[in-house]
């Protein structure tokens, strides 16, 4: 920590806020990696099984890419939500809705219309474990290192694609 002469208070220096907020840091870099942008990566991995074992037409499995488009209209919802109750309750609810949506594709009966209507949930609700409800963590502890914190954070969703889908993918 150090003073700050035209604030007259004490600030902290670049890389202390790292050092006093790493798990912060670590814990919403954890939240992105296992939240809903992972299903945007490894989605594609389970398309020609879908479509073969449930006979749906590629075109068909095709519009599951722009479900996501929904979000559009709800992010204002969710960021006003995330802004009252805070990441901590809103990341929860992200989470339990994304688990249950899992849930609900595991025991799917196999319409393509039912698999559109789980993917349309985790497109909503999803949102709820992304950087939009995260990132306030990020901005509300750090200052200084700012940049380079939501740019860590920013990395680990493409990151975790790039280990989990091959990892999927062999399976």
């Amino acid at each position: 920590i150090e003073p700050d002469r035209r604030a007259g208070r004490m600030v902290m220096t670049y890389f202390g806020e790292l050092t006093s907020n790493w798990n912060r840091l670590l814990g919403t870099c954890i939240a992105l990696g296992m939240g809903a942008a992972i299903s945007f990566f490894t989605v594609s991995l389970f398309g020609p099984a879908l479509i073969a074992d449930l006979g749906w037409s590629k075109s068909g499995f095709a519009l599951v890419g722009s479900v996501p488009m929904i979000s559009v209209f709800t992010l204002p919802f969710v960021g006003r939500f995330a802004d009252r109750v805070g990441p901590r309750v809103a990341g929860s609810i992200g989470f339990t809705v994304l688990t249950l949506c899992f849930v609900a594709f595991a025991n799917m009966r196999g319409s393509l219309w039912e698999f559109l209507g789980i993917t349309a949930f985790v497109s909503i609700f999803g949102v709820m474990t992304s950087s939009l409800v995260f990132g306030r963590v990020i901005v509300d502890r750090f200052d200084q290192a700012r940049g380079l914190a939501l740019s860590i954070m920013m990395s680990t969703s493409p990151l975790a694609g790039a280990i989990v889908a091959p990892f999927i993918g062999k399976v």
